[in-house]
């Protein structure tokens, strides 16, 4: 019995649900690991492509990163790093949500308060209340753009101000998308947008559902 091209989607998208790595779902499948890498992305494609345009209410704001790696890149060309010499650059992500659950990212190529405006404006609403960390850049950010800004200071050991403004939605989050990460054994810096649209989609829907991620998909 062979399985139609169908069938083998819905299992595919089954053993991504689960976490399942390119190797055994192309085993698991009998695919080549080509097919399964380009399945893969096809199958992020749909949730990469959405990005809210707007947050509501509080707003949650900080970046967190990842070390730069070249995986998925078939030509490498980079000097090798000499053993113990140079740190590994860190990747920025800027990462919002609000309370309600929509959750905007954005790899940016530097962490300057300029990148971190031009994402964060334009999701910004009328009466919203920007919480973010000890970061200066933000306090500019809410100061240009005239907006109500909560600062949590770490150093203060402030967490939450007047009962209901911090950032500890945003940083779960964050802790469980490096948790889910770490199943992947390494992600290359070309495709954290995906892996960040692949678990926000999830977070979203909860349940696996192969009718909703093929309709997405395709």
């Amino acid at each position: 019995y062979r399985m139609k091209k169908a069938e083998k989607w819905i299992e595919y998208t089954k053993l991504m649900w689960e976490g399942v790595s390119l190797r055994k779902s192309a085993k698991a499948l009998n695919i080549t690991l080509r097919t399964s890498f380009r399945w893969r992305h096809m199958f992020i494609k749909a949730p990469a492509s959405f990005n809210p345009s707007e947050l509501t209410g509080v707003i949650e704001a900080d970046e967190t990163f990842l070390p730069e790696s070249l995986k998925g890149k078939r030509q490498i060309k980079r000097k090798s790093r000499k053993r113990g010499g140079g740190k590994i650059k860190q990747v920025p992500i800027f990462i919002a949500l609000d309370r309600s659950g929509v959750v905007s990212h954005k790899v940016l190529e530097r962490n300057t308060k300029e990148n971190i405006q031009a994402q964060l404006k334009p999701l910004l609403s009328s009466g919203s209340v920007l919480c973010t960390d000890g970061n200066l850049s933000y306090t500019g950010i809410a100061e240009e753009l005239d907006i109500d800004h909560k600062r949590l200071i770490g150093l203060d050991n402030q967490r939450v101000i007047e009962g209901i403004y911090h950032i500890q939605t945003l940083n779960n989050y964050m802790k469980r998308w490096k948790g889910w990460l770490k199943r992947f054994n390494g992600i290359g810096t070309d495709y954290i947008e995906n892996y960040l649209s692949w678990f926000r989609f999830m977070e979203n829907n909860k349940e696996y559902s192969d009718q909703t991620w093929i309709k997405e998909a395709l």
